[in-house]
């Protein structure tokens, strides 16, 4: 293997590695919801005390988080939310999942998409090229939808080649109204931390939150299928 070829592929494997090592130490069981309420006041001291640092800080967890990938960026999403103002934690959100989604994608983009973009058959090629020409709707859309893993958007988009500019412009603002939602989602952790039951993602969501979802999805295939008839 050539030293070109390395280069393509060390982003990617150190990203698996990272990913193996998340998993076997157990992180994922570790960053719950039900252990943010146990570590709460120590992580509002914390935050009180460093109100530069705190954000910054958890923005850089968030893109570490989105990129190794693990399945837990709506957990740093309400945790924005919960712990600063509406506007900081949206943009903390959205510049976490950006920064980390463009990472993975590069890895991707420069190993496993250019390898399938040599070694492709027509077919495949159509596929991706179908991509390219309707990567806003695809990407905003399964992005909207928000229980559909932002992985997967990062990786076939890697491997379908799409121009970097283009990913991270679409995935920049899909991910503000997302972003925002789940910060305001947050917002209301506190009444649920005082009650007795358990916590998950769903429990979470609310009507108002859900028809919102709903609207902003609609509105993506609107303007889709307008472009559509207008070709």
């Amino acid at each position: 293997m050539t030293k070109k070829k390395l280069a393509q592929w060390l982003p990617l494997v150190l990203i698996g590695a990272l990913l193996a090592a998340f998993f076997f130490s157990n992180l994922h069981h570790e960053l719950t919801v039900t252990n943010l309420k146990h570590h709460l006041r120590g992580i509002q001291q914390f935050c009180n005390a460093h109100p530069v640092l705190a954000p910054l800080a958890l923005t850089a967890c968030y893109v570490l988080i989105v990129a190794i990938p693990t399945p837990l960026p709506w957990l740093f999403n309400v945790t924005a939310g919960f712990l600063f103002p509406l506007t900081t934690a949206t943009i903390i959100a959205t510049v976490g999942e950006t920064l980390g989604g463009i990472i993975l994608f590069k890895a991707v983009h420069s190993s496993l998409g250019a390898w399938l973009q040599q070694s492709s058959s027509k077919k495949t090629q159509t596929v991706t090229q179908n991509m390219k020409t309707n990567a806003w709707v695809y990407i905003a859309t399964l992005r909207l939808t928000v229980f559909f893993p932002a992985a997967i958007l990062n990786i076939a988009a890697g491997l379908a080649q799409l121009p970097t500019k283009q990913y991270a412009l679409i995935t920049f603002c899909s991910c503000i109204p997302v972003a925002f939602i789940f910060a305001f989602i947050g917002k209301g952790l506190g009444t649920l931390f005082q009650s007795d039951q358990p916590i998950s993602l769903l429990s979470l969501f609310n009507t108002p939150t859900i028809l919102g979802l709903c609207c902003m999805i609609a509105l993506v295939i609107a303007a889709n299928f307008h472009q559509r008839r207008k070709k």
